[in-house]
């Protein structure tokens, strides 16, 4: 399996979603920076392996 994952924070809880590729796990995690935190906030982004490839950082908020 090759799924990336991307773990999103939606109203205060965590998600996951998962991609064919590492390019689309970043693709929607830009895309949901900039819809605002109402939409979800990207946190990080897993390999298939399970290691940390993107993190963002905790003192965005505001």
């Amino acid at each position: 399996m090759s799924e990336w994952t991307l773990r999103v924070y939606r109203d205060g809880e965590p998600e996951q979603e998962t991609f064919a590729s590492e390019d689309e796990a970043r693709a929607a995690a830009r895309r949901m920076e900039h819809q605002g935190w109402t939409e979800g906030i990207p946190d990080t982004i897993y390999s298939p392996g399970g290691e940390v490839v993107w993190h963002r950082p905790h003192d965005a908020a505001g």
